[in-house]
């Protein structure tokens, strides 16, 4: 049984990519019930740097295909390079309907998240090197946000 406040962590291994995948094959959340996305992770096992040519958007979305959370290496309006092996915050989406300004959280619906690859390149594939994404939430088992303070 799982209190109003439950703990919810998922790793979720994306592997070695090169190419675009939307969704990205073996990379899925399956959430039973409502949840609160609080903190999401992005992790390569290669340092990455920030380029308009050669970039990559990684996304987390819900069972209906919106945007939870993205990371985005454009040096134009980016988030920021890629360290090897450290975790980059990726950025929660604040246009999802389920978003919380007061708690910066995003309320999901129960159901298959999955993960979209989205690379660009001028040559050479932006390739991920056993990349992985670290899910941290709460379970939502009320309406309101209030409940989970």
């Amino acid at each position: 049984m799982h209190s109003t406040n439950a703990l919810l962590m998922a790793l979720l291994s994306l592997g070695s990519l090169s190419a675009d995948a939307d969704p990205v094959l073996g990379a899925l959340l399956h959430v039973p019930r409502k949840w609160i996305a609080k903190k999401i992770y992005f992790m390569n096992g290669a340092a990455l740097a920030q380029s308009d040519t050669d970039l990559f958007v990684i996304s987390l979305k819900d069972k209906d295909g919106n945007v939870i959370a993205s990371f985005n290496t454009a040096d134009t309006d980016g988030d920021g390079p890629i360290v090897k092996d450290t975790p980059v915050e990726m950025v929660l989406n604040t246009s999802h309907a389920g978003y919380n300004t007061e708690q910066l959280a995003v309320a999901v619906e129960a159901g298959l998240c999955t993960v979209e690859y989205d690379e660009t390149d001028s040559g050479t594939a932006v390739a991920l090197t056993s990349a992985q994404i670290q899910v941290y939430g709460e379970w939502k088992q009320t309406e309101s946000f209030e409940a989970l303070a």
